[in-house]
């Protein structure tokens, strides 16, 4: 069970980072 848990929690770590970085990210694409 910890094997399948660790993908888990790894995916929502990236998706937890990405998603606060979203908005800056479409920003900066904006002025670019």
């Amino acid at each position: 069970m910890e094997y399948m848990m660790a993908p888990t929690h790894l995916m929502l770590a990236f998706g937890t980072y990405f998603s606060s970085i979203g908005e800056d990210w479409y920003l900066w694409i904006r002025v670019t």
